[in-house]
C-alpha cells in the first residue's frame, strides 16, 4: 500500500491525502509503479507499507504528465533481510487481447489479497470530462475492460506464467456530484518504456509528446461530410481488424507550435509517412521527435503541417509561491490543455486559494492569471516576487487578473504578513527547499 500527504495543493489537485495499491517494478533499486490517483504530483511525502508489517519512506522520482501512472522509489537498505523476499514484476511481452481471460490479484483496502479470473470485454478509449478547476486528466489512450473484478484498491492481471499483462489502476474523474474514481486496465506496453528506463538506471527528465487532445471518428462519417478519400478508407481499414476510425484533433495546448499549427477538427492521417489509426500509434510516431511531419484533412483537403513536439517534465510543477493565501505557480499541463493563456503573460497562475487569508476576504479564488501588480506587468514568477517583495505590511495592491474564461477583473487586497508572509518552495534535486520571504521595510 501507497500513502501519499501533501502540504500544499497545487496542480488544482482536490485532497490532501491519497492511497492506493503499488507495484515494484524494480526491487533492487527500490522502484514501485502507482496510478496517480494515488500520486498526482512531486510535492509530498511518500510511506509504503509492504506486506501490512513493515513501513517505508519513499520519494517521488517520476510523475508521468500524460498516462495515468508514477513512480516512486524507497531505500532497499532500509529494509533489511525484508528485502530479500520482494522481487521485482515481469513484464508480459503478449498483450491481452477482446474475450482472453486472466488472473487477477489486487488488493483490498483492509490489506486482504483478492484473486479471480477474469475476461476482457473490450478494449476501448477512455474519455473524461475537463475538470473543474483543472487538474489531470487521463486522455489519448486506450485501456481494458473486464466482466467482473471484486472491490479492490487496485492490483494486476498475470497470464499462465506468472507475468504482468496489465494493470488495474484508478483513474480520476469528475461529474456534476464531485470527484470520483473508476478502475481501469492499463496495457502494460504503455509503461514497459518507463520501467526499461528504469532497470537501467536512468529515471527520464521528460517525456516527448504530441500536445494535442485527440478524437476518433467513424469511417463512415469521415467519408460522407469530412471529406476523407475512399483511398484512405481502405488504408485505415486495412490497418486493425477492430478498429474502423480516423483520429481526430479536437483542442491543442496553448502555447505550443501545434496550437498555431493544427486546427480543430483536422483529420490525422499519418505522422512522417505513418498511418495512425490508435493513440498508440500517435505516440510511438513522435517518440524521440523534436519535430514531425502530420499528414491532415481539413476543410476536405489533405495537406502537410509540419508540427515541434513537446518536452513534458516527468517532475510537473517545482516551484510554488504561496502570498497573501493564494498558491501561485506556473501553469500546468491541464492548464495549458483547455487551449487559452492570456497574451498579457501567462506565467503567474493561481491555482488555489487558502480559507481565512488576505485572498479569500478581498474576494480572490483559483484559476486566474496575475497579469500586473499595481500597473507592473507580472508575466513570470520573478517577475511577481521582485514586485510584492517591494510590498510592506497591510499595504494595499491593486491586482489586475484574467479568468481561466478569459475574462479581466481588477482586484484591492490589503496584505497581512504577520500572519500570511510570503513563502517559497523550490525542488532542488530530489527534495524541495521551503524560502520565507523577507517583508520590505
Amino acid at each position: 500500500m501507497v500513502s501519499f500527504d501533501i502540504p500544499y495543493m497545487i496542480d488544482g489537485i482536490s485532497s490532501s491525502s491519497y492511497h492506493g495499491m503499488g507495484v515494484v517494478v524494480d526491487a533492487e533499486q527500490g522502484f514501485v509503479l502507482v496510478d496517480q490517483n494515488t500520486v498526482p504530483i512531486a510535492l509530498g511525502d511518500v510511506l509504503i507499507t509492504i506486506a501490512a508489517s513493515v513501513e517505508v519512506p519513499a520519494k517521488v522520482v517520476f510523475v508521468h504528465p500524460v498516462h495515468n501512472f508514477s513512480i516512486v522509489q524507497y531505500d532497499p537498505k532500509t529494509l533489511g533481510a525484508v528485502a530479500g523476499h520482494i522481487g521485482s514484476v515481469e513484464l508480459a511481452e503478449k498483450p491481452l487481447e477482446v474475450g482472453e481471460t486472466a488472473d487477477y490479484i489486487g488488493l483490498s483496502s483492509n490489506w486482504t489479497v483478492v484473486t479471480m479470473k477474469s475476461v476482457v470485454t473490450k478494449l476501448d478509449r477512455l474519455v473524461l470530462r475537463d475538470f473543474q478547476p483543472p487538474r489531470y486528466k487521463a486522455g489519448n489512450i486506450e485501456v481494458l475492460h473486464f466482466d467482473r473484478i471484486t472491490k479492490s484498491v487496485g492490483g494486476v492481471f498475470i497470464d499462465d506464467v506468472g507475468a504482468v499483462n496489465a494493470l488495474w489502476l484508478s483513474f480520476s474523474y469528475q461529474d456534476n456530484a464531485g470527484r470520483k474514481e473508476v478502475f481501469r486496465g492499463l496495457p502494460v506496453s504503455i509503461v514497459r518504456p518507463i520501467v526499461d528506463e528504469l532497470r537501467a538506471s536512468r529515471i527520464p527528465e521528460s517525456v516527448n509528446i504530441l500536445p494535442a487532445q485527440l478524437l476518433t471518428f467513424s469511417l463512415s462519417k469521415a467519408r460522407s461530410g469530412l471529406g476523407l478519400s475512399d483511398a484512405w478508407i481502405q488504408k485505415l481499414e486495412s490497418c486493425y481488424e477492430d478498429k474502423r476510425q480516423v483520429l481526430g484533433i479536437k483542442r491543442c495546448a496553448a502555447g505550443t507550435d501545434c496550437a498555431e499549427k493544427l486546427e480543430s477538427g483536422d483529420l490525422l492521417l499519418a505522422i512522417d509517412g505513418q498511418v495512425v489509426v490508435r493513440d498508440a500509434d500517435v505516440e510511438r510516431a513522435v517518440d524521440g521527435k523534436t519535430e514531425v511531419t502530420t499528414l491532415v484533412v481539413r476543410d476536405q483537403k489533405e495537406m502537410e503541417v509540419s508540427v515541434r513536439t513537446s518536452q513534458l517534465s516527468a517532475m510537473g510543477t517545482d516551484r510554488v509561491i504561496v502570498w497573501c493565501g493564494l498558491v501561485i505557480q506556473s501553469p500546468h499541463y491541464a492548464v495549458a490543455s483547455l487551449g487559452y493563456i492570456p497574451e498579457e503573460g501567462g506565467g503567474v497562475y493561481c491555482s488555489r486559494w487558502c480559507y481565512g487569508s488576505p485572498a479569500h476576504k478581498y474576494g480572490l479564488r483559483a484559476t486566474i492569471w496575475l497579469v500586473e501588480v499595481n500597473g507592473e506587468p507580472t508575466r513570470t514568477l520573478d517577475d511577481f516576487l521582485r514586485v510584492v517583495e517591494r510590498l510592506g505590511n497591510r499595504e494595499s495592491v491593486r491586482l489586475k487578473t484574467i479568468s481561466i474564461n478569459t475574462k479581466p477583473k481588477v482586484f484591492t487586497l490589503k496584505t497581512d504578513y504577520h500572519y500570511w508572509p510570503t513563502v517559497e518552495l523550490r525542488r532542488e534535486g530530489w527534495d524541495w527547499k521551503y524560502v520565507e520571504h523577507p517583508v520590505a521595510a
